[in-house]
């Protein structure tokens, strides 16, 4: 979830109509969405290189899992947690060259009190990737430590894995959750994204709850009941958004058919090829909501909260995924709409 933050900014921006008093052209405004989109893209290719670290952990966890069931000596795990250090350290370095590089988003006062709102988006995201930044390089010192201070008792080591595994999942939604809730503060109510970011919240609320429920198991605590009906919540919550989207969808569609019927017919039909990605949207999203009916299933069922947060965790990532290309596509979209002709 990391990686998507930016691209459900891009029909926001395609939504607006240029203010009165700083009009454009067709021209003007299809060169000015494509360098948001290919700021867009260029935001991402940093988080790619912060995420990176995240989406290689298995070493990290092998080596703890071998160390535990002694099928790997302390020098070697603590080798292979040091390895995997070194390759996080690394990549993190490239984010933030990356960071350090990207120019400032473009202007959109261009649109109005909405450009303000969207572009205030923009600017945050981009000044707050230094700390973001910090936070994640926060997530993998403090699993090195709990991984090599692990090493000092073979028993301790299981315990070690599974905290630095739901301390890592915790913060890292965190982090993204921060900037989700900018968004969706700044982003119109009657925006599709509005409802996606929401939505994103309430799965969010899901992702957390379970690893924090895991923690207080470990420290003698938990409410599993609580537990259960906070995930069955953030299902109902999701779905209502899921639903709240479907009608803004609809309303975009009459817009840009609307839009084709003027000097903007390029850019109606940019928008309509936008919205139409959508409906994919709403279905990786309710894959998500899908997870989380089944975890409620099995928990009711007396399944261990590990095994059913990891279960879901494998679950998710199909629909994780697919998010994250459709958002790659409409950035990507943006990005290349000055190529064709008006």
């Amino acid at each position: 979830m990391i990686k998507r933050v930016l691209a459900a900014l891009a029909l926001a921006v395609m939504a607006m109509s240029p203010a009165p008093a700083h009009a454009q052209t067709p021209a003007e405004m299809q060169a000015s969405l494509a360098d948001i989109g290919t700021w867009m893209q260029e935001y991402q290719a940093v988080m790619a290189f912060a995420n990176e670290p995240f989406m290689t952990m298995e070493p990290f966890y092998a080596a703890l899992d071998g160390f535990a069931d002694g099928s790997m000596s302390a020098r070697r795990a603590r080798r292979a947690i040091e390895q995997w250090n070194e390759r996080a350290i690394a990549s993190m370095d490239q984010a933030r060259a990356g960071a350090r590089a990207l120019r400032a988003p473009p202007h959109l006062s261009g649109y109005g009190p909405d450009g303000a709102a969207l572009e205030a988006v923009l600017v945050a995201t981009r000044d707050n990737l230094g700390p973001t930044l910090d936070e994640m390089e926060r997530v993998i010192e403090t699993s090195v430590a709990l991984g090599l201070g692990s090493l000092d008792d073979r028993a301790k080591g299981i315990e070690a894995r599974e905290r630095a595994f739901f301390n890592a999942s915790i913060q890292l939604t965190m982090v993204d959750r921060g900037r989700i809730d900018i968004s969706a503060a700044m982003i119109p109510s009657d925006n599709p994204n509005h409802a996606l970011m929401i939505a994103t919240q309430h799965y969010y609320d899901s992702v957390i709850i379970m690893p924090r429920y895991a923690l207080e198991t470990l420290d003698g605590g938990g409410d599993r009941q609580a537990l259960i009906a906070s995930l069955r919540q953030s299902a109902r919550s999701l779905r209502a958004e899921l639903a709240r989207g479907r009608v803004l969808v609809e309303q975009i569609q009459i817009q840009a058919r609307e839009m084709q019927a003027g000097p903007g017919v390029e850019l109606g039909r940019l928008l309509l090829r936008m919205v139409a990605t959508f409906p994919q949207s709403f279905a990786a999203y309710e894959g998500l909501a899908v997870g989380i009916d089944d975890a409620v299933v099995a928990l009711e069922n007396g399944a261990d909260v590990r095994d059913v947060w990891a279960q879901q965790e494998m679950n998710d990532r199909p629909h994780l995924d697919e998010i994250d290309r459709i958002e790659r596509v409409r950035a990507a979209m943006l990005a290349e709409n000055q190529r064709r002709p008006l």
